[in-house]
């Protein structure tokens, strides 16, 4: 049997049969790396508040992606991950999902990384999506035992970071300028966050695969402990 994963969808207005509709989307990317590493995705929309815990009693895990949203989905993933941490269900988030992660946990952000701390790293760069642009030192940690190496390559498209580390957050890699590339929280039994793209390099780097593969194995524990 396979854990249920949750995927943080992006409410957005789209053109749709000559009118302009709101649509939730998850890009594949996604759902294709957690069902090749053994899960079986599912959308979360954004929603009334009073849904989540709804979401929560099916669910083995939750997956927090990056896409930009509006205010109203902010908040709304927000309490979700809050109860999320609550229940100590397994978490990966991916980009905005980790600055989410941070400030769920009382942590600051740096708003723009060049004028902010004068980084000469261009972490969004004009670059394939797939490709990597820098290289990550990793620490111990969770990270470093899933990975089993000291550096890996990259790509990346942010320019916030992290700036002040939230409650129970550790920093598991940096980059060669200094900015935060994931955090554990050693306050849940399986909570990852990585500021790069995982999703985007799944395909052809078992580095990336095996975050996936750690991720869903975390879950599976949870599931299999439910029963």
């Amino acid at each position: 049997m396979k854990p249920l994963i949750g995927i943080t969808a992006t409410l957005q207005e789209v053109d749709y049969d000559k009118q302009q509709v709101n649509c939730h989307f998850l890009p594949a990317f996604y759902t294709d790396a957690v069902s090749q590493a053994g899960g079986a995705p599912v959308l979360i929309p954004s929603g009334e508040e009073a849904t989540v815990n709804y979401y929560l009693d099916g669910l083995s895990g939750i997956l927090f992606n990056c896409e930009a949203e509006s205010p109203v989905q902010d908040n709304f993933k927000m309490f979700l991950l809050r109860r999320a941490l609550q229940r100590d269900l397994p978490i990966l988030t991916i980009c905005g999902g980790t600055l989410l992660l941070n400030l769920a946990l009382g942590g600051t952000l740096l708003q723009d990384i060049k004028e902010q701390s004068g980084k000469q790293i261009k972490h969004w760069p004009e670059t394939a999506n797939d490709e990597p642009v820098h290289n990550v030192k990793i620490k111990e940690g969770k990270l470093k035992l899933i990975l089993g190496k000291e550096t890996i390559e990259v790509n990346s498209f942010h320019h916030q970071a992290i700036h002040k580390l939230g409650k129970g957050l550790v920093a598991l890699a940096c980059s060669p300028d200094g900015i935060i590339e994931a955090v554990e929280s050693e306050l849940h039994s399986w909570v990852l966050g990585v500021q790069w793209h995982p999703e985007l390099m799944f395909k052809h780097s078992a580095e990336q695969q095996s975050i996936f593969k750690a991720f869903i194995n975390s879950c599976k524990l949870r599931m299999n402990n439910k029963r």
